[in-house]
Formats: structure tokens, sequence, C-alpha cells
């Protein structure tokens, strides 16, 4: 997969135990930036944070909203192993 590539590449190799997978789902124009395919399965550290994953799929910073498990969740805040992850563009305008 290239995200777990990519991963392994800029942090040097990591051990199962360091790592978590999160489900990410793009909606919207957002699937471009998987290909246009809708779902990933994502492996990164264990502490990453929502900003970091976003970087990390190369998502445009304040072009998304997200959920995890229907709740809102902020750039701050951790991701768990197995979280299921939403990434809404946002609508500007009116």
């Amino acid at each position: 997969m290239f995200f777990e590539a990519a991963l392994i590449s800029i942090n040097g190799v990591l051990s199962m135990n360091e790592v978590v997978r999160i489900n990410v789902t793009l909606h919207g124009w957002l699937i471009k930036y998987f290909d246009y395919k809708q779902t990933e399965q994502v492996v990164v550290p264990k502490s990453v944070t929502l900003a970091e994953l976003a970087e990390i799929i190369a998502l445009p910073p304040e072009s998304y909203i997200a959920f995890v498990d229907g709740h809102q969740v902020s750039n701050e805040d951790t991701l768990s192993d197995n979280d299921n992850l939403h990434f809404y563009p946002l609508v500007v305008g009116g």
C-alpha cells in the first residue's frame, strides 16, 4: 500500500506494536486524494493526530470536516486503532 510504504520510508521501519490501522473514507471531491477510491486502510504511528493523518494522505488543510464513528473530531485529537474516520469536504458560501 502506498501510505504504508511512505510511512516506513519517512520514519524508518516500525514494529506492529508502534502502529495503528485507520479505516479512512473520503466523501465528495476529496476522493481524488485516494485516486478516486472512496475507502483505504492507512497504517500510521500509534499516537497520530487527525492533522498528521490528513498531512500523510495529502489533504489540504482547512478543506474538510472529520468524524470518527459518528462523532466530530478536531485536528488535535489522537486516533485509535481501527477507527472509522470519515472526511467530508467543507462547503464555502451559501
